[in-house]
């Protein structure tokens, strides 16, 4: 019986966590008024003026 309780006591704490998690992502905007371009060993970022971003990850 005490296996069980802590079972559930178990699933609810981790239920509540992920119901945290959620509400706390919020989404992020982008505008730039200039293209940015940025370069690295590992990868390459680039943004026009619209807030489009693509984000290059070399291996």
């Amino acid at each position: 019986m005490k296996k069980l309780l802590f079972v559930v006591v178990c699933l609810t704490i981790s239920f509540t966590a992920c119901r945290e998690d959620k509400k706390s992502e919020k989404k992020t905007e982008v505008k730039t008024e200039n293209n940015v371009n940025i370069e690295t060993p590992q990868g390459s970022v680039k943004t026009d003026g619209d807030g489009n971003v693509d984000i290059e990850i070399k291996e």
